[in-house]
């Protein structure tokens, strides 16, 4: 994975550029998007752990069942992966802009 400008800052600059990334990101069809991953990722670890339980003792572990269980744990995870990667790169977006606006004074 590259190295990103905005993981090369500061705690303090971070701090900064994550409230600047909820100012301008607030209300966006995109932090809906990461509500909604969210709420995905939640509801396949509990299922997904649900099933593998359920099949593993209720079912004589039953390898369809344990199957499926590991497979929606494993979306859960790239749901996860995935939007902490996309927050990563607005993150680094908005360092940027920062930077080439302190560059342009």
């Amino acid at each position: 994975m590259p190295k990103y400008y905005y993981q090369t800052l500061s705690k303090e600059e971070k701090k900064k550029v994550k409230k600047e990334y909820q100012k301008e990101y607030q209300e966006t069809e995109i932090m809906e998007r990461f509500r909604r991953l969210n709420i995905y990722a939640i509801i396949a670890i509990l299922f997904g752990l649900f099933l593998i339980i359920y099949a593993y003792f209720f079912e004589n572990k039953n390898i369809g069942s344990i199957i499926l269980g590991i497979t929606m744990l494993i979306l859960a995870l790239v749901f996860i992966i995935g939007k902490a990667l996309v927050k990563l790169r607005l993150l680094n977006k908005v360092a940027l802009n920062q930077k080439r606006k302190k560059v342009e004074k």
